[in-house]
């Protein structure tokens, strides 16, 4: 996992090494941080209008690896965890992976798990020769290219269970870092066979990486899948990172990664659920009800399930909110989803009327619906949030 990936064709082919992680770039941090401002008005990225002194939010926790297998864990603690599986290429384990999973899971997290990929043509005519797509020509690139993607993960994910460790969400990390084809058709492949492979597990799948690294690696490639970036200016506040702008291969950014000065910390773009289970931690809704909920700089999450029937029932949840002010409306989130994924999301200040959101559901598919309530207000400062949930079919 690269930190400052924003660094110039040059800077990255001077320090290019597969699988080399932030933790071996230290030695280049000042000139990354120079050079990562240039590269993003080459992009012409246009910059958020957030102030720059705006205080960093808690981490949701960290990402860590092969590289820390003899370094102490993040203090304060570990938090929600996301442990590479891989050793920093493809079919390569880290070491490290049993213990660091063990760790998480007696803090009582459900981590995370990301892996690195890559192409190696003469790594994919024997570890991409069969698969998914059946025994590839000899000089069917392509074919290779799909099997090599899918069996990487498969590869992984074997290492995982060996040990019986699950996730409840994986990543895929795309960097320069690594080998790639020059064919960004060839690249896209192997991309679609590592997500092809995780969707087959049933399980979400997102991506690492930031929109140079990726268009120079899968060009207009769009999976549609999150996306999971690299804060690459120091001087831009991490979560303005969760802006469409900084966005790639058509998905919306879930997550961003700030380098704290030690160590990878990972938070959580407002209105994200990273994968978590419909059922951990609701409470079934009725026609109403009355709540209550702190804020938290990393936010704080309480979700709601009910039954939806289909055949196209118009259900219309209406959350009233107090205060509702401003400054605590701009921290507060409710989001719709339908058998896990997302159907519709406000902010608090989308009120039509003050202290007031409103979100329709209307599908032909039947299943499971969860209402989240979310709260990134600072409990220093703002009291908790009260609301009332009022379903009602139409």
């Amino acid at each position: 996992m690269s930190k400052h990936t924003a660094v110039s064709a040059a800077l990255l082919a001077r320090y290019r090494s597969p699988g080399r992680s932030h933790h071996v770039w230290c030695t280049v941090l000042a000139v990354a941080r120079l050079v990562s401002a240039v590269l993003l008005a080459l992009v012409a990225i246009p910059r958020p209008a957030f102030a720059a002194e705006e205080l960093l939010p808690e981490g949701v926790g960290y990402d860590i690896s092969w590289p820390d297998c003899r370094r102490s864990e993040p203090t304060p603690p570990l938090g929600t965890a996301i442990i590479g599986v891989t050793g920093g290429r493809a079919f390569s384990h880290n070491p490290c992976f049993p213990d660091q999973y063990r760790r998480a899971v007696e803090r009582g997290d459900a981590p995370l798990f990301y892996v690195n990929v890559d192409f190696v043509a003469a790594a994919a005519a024997t570890r991409g020769r069969s698969g998914p797509r059946g025994t590839c020509d000899a000089r069917d690139t392509l074919c290779q290219a799909y099997n090599y993607g899918y069996n990487t993960l498969a590869d992984a994910d074997g290492y995982a269970r060996s040990i019986g460790a699950t996730a409840r969400m994986w990543w895929i990390d795309v960097e320069t870092a690594n080998h790639w084809s020059r064919d960004t058709s060839v690249n896209a492949q192997v991309l679609q066979g590592a997500i092809d492979y995780v969707r087959s597990r049933g399980l979400p799948v997102g991506v690492y990486s930031i929109a140079p690294m990726w268009r120079r690696i899968a060009g207009g490639f769009a999976p549609g899948v999150p996306n999971w970036v690299a804060e690459t200016d120091r001087s831009v506040p991490t979560l303005s990172y969760c802006s469409p702008r900084y966005a790639f291969g058509g998905g919306s950014v879930w997550m961003v990664q700030h380098w704290d000065g030690v160590r990878d910390a990972d938070y959580v773009c407002p209105g994200v659920s990273l994968g978590r289970s419909v059922a951990a931690g609701s409470s079934t809704l009725g026609a109403s009800l009355t709540g209550s909920l702190a804020g938290s700089p990393g936010g704080a999450f309480r979700d709601y399930t009910f039954d939806y029937p289909g055949n196209d029932t118009r259900q219309t949840i209406t959350v009233t909110f107090w205060p509702h002010g401003p400054d605590t409306a701009n921290g507060f989130y409710v989001s719709l989803y339908l058998d896990g994924t997302q159907v519709a999301k406000v902010v608090g200040t989308d009120t039509p009327t003050p202290g007031q959101l409103h979100l329709t559901l209307t599908s032909p598919a039947s299943g499971t619906a969860r209402i989240q309530i979310a709260n990134y207000n600072d409990p220093t400062r703002t009291p908790p949030i009260g609301y009332s949930i009022q379903r009602d079919p139409s």
